[in-house]
């Protein structure tokens, strides 16, 4: 624990701590934000980031992994970046995604990929305090948290988490199942390196 004091990751315990942005006290008091690896999107106006930012674990944001929170937003800029669309079906309580996120996310070969080669777009199933204007079917509002969910239901037949599908900005789908939870890198790495390559199939 040690480390952590002076802002070192701790990434056997991140599944388990409250996410950085939800602290009153960070002693190294850093940005939040890490770089970019020359890139910067921080000229997007990212919907929902002002309530949502507060909950991507330090993993993501200090490594700087751009990711949107908003499935449209994001097909656009999947469409705009010519990149495949990984849809991260999250939720602030779970677990199991802190855990991805924290052994598998941060590991080089990985967040190289999901950098350069993906466009990555955070899908809090429990971002029920945030307002929309989406509705269902009826015309009723839906919250952030219930689009997200319904949208992993009806489009994915899923309703669990961590859960990640990937898509092009068509709505193609480039892997037959989604990836859960499972803390094994080159795993992911060949999973990335798959729906790629089959983005590039369809998409040349």
């Amino acid at each position: 624990l040690a480390p952590g004091l002076i802002g070192a990751p701790l990434n056997g315990l991140s599944a388990f701590l409250p996410p950085m942005g939800t602290q009153t006290f960070v002693l190294h008091g850093g940005s939040h934000g890490g770089t970019n690896d020359g890139e910067t999107k921080t000229e997007v106006d990212v919907k929902y980031k002002e309530q949502l930012k507060i909950y991507e674990p330090a993993t993501v944001t200090d490594l700087g992994l751009h990711t949107y929170f908003d499935y449209n937003q994001a097909k656009e800029a999947s469409a705009k970046e010519h990149k495949p669309l990984m849809l991260d079906f999250t939720g602030i309580t779970c677990i199991n995604c802190r855990k991805m996120e924290s052994e598998v996310w941060s590991a080089p070969e990985v967040l190289k990929r999901l950098k350069n080669d993906f466009v990555v777009v955070s899908l809090y199933c429990d971002a029920n305090t945030v307002q929309t204007d989406y509705k269902d079917e009826d015309g009723h509002a839906l919250t952030l948290g219930q689009f997200n969910l319904n949208l992993q239901k009806n489009k994915f037949n899923s309703a669990s988490q961590p859960l990640y599908f990937y898509i092009d900005d068509k709505e193609n789908i480039l892997a037959s199942e989604g990836y859960s939870y499972k803390s094994d890198v080159q795993a992911f790495v060949d999973h990335l390196d798959k729906v790629k390559a089959k983005y590039n199939e369809l998409n040349p």
